[in-house]
């Protein structure tokens, strides 16, 4: 074997090693990155999708009420967020009434109990809503 097709297949072999070693890297942290989970410490929280209809009606429906004036909460995108959607996970698996393999959103997690879909939403953000204005009760 010639001096110049050893250094060439010296080279191609040192290409190959540094491919698998680059996927390999590439592939142990875009693993990580996808096991994020968000931390949020609120009492409730809505995670919603940008481009979902349902979260539309229900963020017009807060809009509209001035929910956010009245409940606190925060709102969590799930569809371009893998750490949001992770933690939407998280929150799901403590609730009987949800199947983990069919989440969607709106998803409303509130002190451990799951509300999915808009009118379930709406229903709960109502109810919270009426509670935190209840007229002051006099004592005379």
């Amino acid at each position: 074997m010639t001096k110049w097709k050893k250094i060439a297949l010296g080279s191609v072999v040192v290409i190959i090693l540094v491919l698998i070693g680059y996927k390999t890297w590439q592939k142990s942290h875009s693993a990580g990155a996808d096991e994020k989970i968000a931390q949020d410490d609120s009492n409730v929280i809505l995670f919603y999708g940008r481009e979902c209809p349902h979260c539309q009606a229900v963020e017009e429906y807060i809009s509209n009420h001035q929910i956010d004036q009245k409940v606190a909460f925060s709102k969590r995108e799930v569809y371009h967020n893998s750490a949001n959607a992770n933690l939407l996970k998280q929150k799901a698996q403590g609730c009987d009434n949800v199947d983990i393999d069919k989440l969607g959103v709106p998803f409303l997690w509130s002190e451990g109990k799951c509300y999915v879909g808009d009118n379930e939403v709406e229903n709960f953000l109502d109810a919270a809503a009426a509670k935190s204005i209840q007229p002051e009760t006099s004592d005379n």
